[in-house]
């Protein structure tokens, strides 16, 4: 991938400075002839039925910003995902299944996108600028999609499988739905969870949504029964 293309450029870090504050990103592929972005990642095949694409478009448009703003001019941003959970039989009994185990979700660059990401961008510096003067305590928590938060679901089981008949908002209605099954059904809780927070961020350790949630001590805590015990 990163020989594809003579007048591309691979894992390029773009820079452009806000407010004192350094936005940068990284692409995967530029196309300098046609001003394409090119960004490469590995997909479940649930993102592709859900047409779920609203984080890879403003990672695009901002990889599309700071283009622009070092002069590479930019017309289209063009995602391929490589499908890792990709089944040929799915693929044929259901009409909604990718039909091919590698997706292309692309979309054109135009002025007004650019100045709708631009205006995004300046809110998340003007946040930030905010809250690095806060106390650690009074910073606001991130929000639940940016959490990328799975909310609480009740589900509804029938013994001896594990894959739920059917997954409900609410407790009543799958209540109901066990009743009407009849025996051997019932209704499991399945807690929410905030994938972004449990898996991918850098900063949960002093984060008092994470600490809460998982009912972790936090990193003060740490530091202070470590210099405890070397007392």
């Amino acid at each position: 991938m990163e020989n594809e293309g003579e007048n591309d450029f691979t894992e390029q870090k773009m820079a452009y400075k806000v407010k004192g504050i350094t936005v940068t990103g990284t692409i995967d592929s530029y196309d300098m002839k046609h001003g394409i972005i090119f960004d490469y990642k590995t997909a479940s095949v649930n993102k592709i039925k859900f047409k779920d694409f609203k984080d890879w478009y403003l990672q695009g448009m901002i990889y599309a910003w700071l283009l622009s703003k070092n002069k590479f001019p930019v017309n289209k941003c063009r995602f391929i995902a490589l499908l890792k959970d990709f089944s040929r039989t799915e693929a044929i009994r259901d009409y909604q299944y990718p039909k091919e185990p590698v997706y292309v979700f692309e979309f054109p660059v135009t002025l007004q996108a650019l100045f709708k990401i631009e205006m995004f961008i300046n809110d998340k510096v003007n946040e930030y600028r905010r809250c690095f003067t806060l106390d650690d305590n009074a910073i606001p928590s991130c929000t639940p999609e940016e959490r990328w938060e799975r909310p609480p679901k009740f589900a509804v089981i029938k013994k001896g499988l594990k894959k739920a008949v059917r997954l409900f908002d609410e407790k009543n209605a799958a209540e109901q739905l066990a009743e009407g099954k009849g025996a051997g059904h019932y209704v499991e809780h399945r807690q929410g969870e905030s994938i972004r927070c449990q898996s991918f961020c850098l900063c949960n350790r002093f984060c008092n949504f994470y600490h809460d949630k998982n009912k972790t001590i936090s990193y003060e805590e740490k530091e202070e029964i470590t210099e405890q015990a070397a007392a």
